[in-house]
């Protein structure tokens, strides 16, 4: 039998960095962003990105949809089997394709950022959602 975890953090920047595993293999469900960008100018590209001990990249997962500078509360999802889209919807929703059943390996780090680096003074609330792979 697994175990769900739901975690979530608020952060005032463009970064979030989490060791979900510091334990055990762990499987990553999905990830839903709110994002918050600051009047500074630039496209925001937002990703999730696995993260070995040494900052070595496993795997990441990204769309195309730009958020620009000064728009609050863009939703962006990361789910097993959603549709890859490239622009925000009339509700300021995007979602992205993660594969079912990747695992954030033990001791490695789950980050999901702005791939742009626009501005550090962006804020987010990260909600994710890992669990024990089965045996």
């Amino acid at each position: 039998m697994s175990n769900t975890q739901t975690n979530r953090a608020a952060v005032a920047t463009n970064t979030f960095s989490a060791i979900p595993g510091a334990s055990q293999d762990l499987e990553l469900l999905w990830v839903h962003v709110v994002y918050t960008a600051t009047a500074t100018v630039g496209n925001r590209f937002l990703e999730v990105d696995i993260l070995d001990a040494a900052g070595n990249g496993l795997g990441d997962w990204h769309n195309a949809a730009a958020q620009t500078a000064g728009q609050a509360g863009y939703h962006i999802e990361f789910m097993q089997g959603a549709f890859r889209e490239t622009t925000f919807d009339a509700n300021h929703i995007v979602q992205t394709t993660i594969p079912i059943g990747v695992i954030v390996p033990l001791g490695c780090t789950l980050r999901i950022r702005d791939g742009a680096n626009i501005d550090v003074a962006d804020s987010m609330t990260i909600t994710y959602q890992v669990r024990t792979p089965a045996a």
